[in-house]
């Protein structure tokens, strides 16, 4: 059954067996209200970690314009959690940082793009994946191949 304001409906909807929660129009079914309002103050707290994030002066110096990645990252959870442990991280802040991006950016055709005048990245929709990537250092070479390999997770061995 399904409940739209004071009116309850039975509704067929086919959904994934092991659901977290399902929204459709005005209806929001949720599988475990525990659970569900964790990842809702997770999201808020992501949220406020990268509000926090753009306006230290280590991380936002980084880049020409910050918009664009604003935009980039937006409210979606993972790309806010990302945010998250991009700072947690904070290779951005290594001595040297700078400088050794832009040699290996250039040296292996990444396609990101440098104010070179202020020695900061400026970002657009194109190279905003790539930017994440390598501030997670999520972006390896392959020692056998020499390819390049975006990675879901960096574990140091």
């Amino acid at each position: 059954m399904v409940c739209r304001g004071n009116t309850w409906l039975l509704q067929t909807i086919p959904i994934e067996k092991n659901f977290d929660f399902y929204c459709s129009a005005d209806t929001l079914l949720i599988s475990a209200k525990r659970a569900f309002e964790s990842l809702m103050q997770y999201k808020e707290a992501y949220t406020q970690a990268f509000k926090a994030l753009q306006v230290n002066a280590d991380f936002s110096n980084l880049f020409s314009d910050l918009a664009p990645l604003v935009e980039y990252i937006g409210t979606n959870s993972t790309q806010l959690r990302r945010m998250a442990t991009i700072e947690q991280k904070s290779l951005y802040s290594n001595p040297g940082f700078m400088g050794s991006l832009q040699n290996v950016n250039a040296l292996r055709n990444w396609g990101m793009n440098f104010d070179q005048a202020n020695g900061k990245i400026v970002v657009c929709s194109a190279t905003a994946p790539t930017i994440l990537q390598v501030l997670l250092d999520h972006r390896l070479m392959s020692e056998v191949t020499s390819n390049i390999y975006d990675v879901p997770d960096a574990i140091q061995i």
